[in-house]
């Protein structure tokens, strides 16, 4: 069972919480999708919180490339936090899927909150 978080801040970005060291599975990013629909169904900006992943499967980037997962996606900024380990490593996922699968959104990468919801709020 996943155990990413969804909730939306008083800005309108959903934010997406994952725990330490995810292995990021379709499973997940279905959960995650599900969880952002019951909450708005509207297209926002998110910010997705990503504690040193270590995985993320083939088919969760696929699903995430998907224009079934843009219908509700404006834009996303990656935060990887450099104190939780595998921080080279995310990065490096982060940049192979959006070369391989890219998404129908801009994405970035951010290692801290504050700039990175500072460039979502560009899009509401």
């Amino acid at each position: 069972m996943s155990n990413v978080q969804v909730s939306i801040d008083s800005n309108g970005i959903a934010i997406i919480e994952y725990p330490l060291h995810a292995i990021v599975t379709l499973q997940d990013i279905q959960t995650e999708y599900q969880l952002r629909i019951s909450i708005t169904n509207k297209k926002v900006p998110i910010l997705v919180n990503l504690h040193g992943v270590s995985s993320f499967n083939e088919e969760a980037q696929r699903f995430v490339s998907s224009d079934q997962y843009a219908e509700i996606t404006m834009a996303a900024a990656v935060v990887l936090d450099p104190k939780a380990g595998y921080f080279e490593p995310s990065k490096l996922l982060l940049d192979l899927f959006k070369n391989l699968n890219p998404a129908p959104y801009d994405i970035r990468v951010f290692e801290d909150i504050k700039p990175a919801k500072a460039w979502l709020k560009t899009y509401l």
